[in-house]
């Protein structure tokens, strides 16, 4: 992932945004079926979906990290 980001290549993706977000909800569910914190599922979870709603769904996952860098 770190080349990826270094390199600027997100286009490819070997898992995208969208399928790491469907996981992450999953996860999300989990943990309150489950009764465990649900405390950093969510947060991951809304980091995903600020990255899909700026239009990165179909990106590299690591593209997250352009959320990330302007907030």
């Amino acid at each position: 992932m770190g080349r990826v980001i270094a390199d600027d290549r997100f286009g490819e993706p070997e898992s995208s945004i969208k399928t790491v977000s469907a996981d992450i909800a999953r996860l999300v569910q989990l943990s309150g079926d489950l009764n465990i914190g649900r405390a950093f599922p969510t947060f991951a979870a809304d980091i995903f979906q600020r990255a899909h709603d700026a239009g990165y769904s179909a990106e590299e996952h690591s593209a997250v990290i352009k959320v990330l860098r302007t907030h």
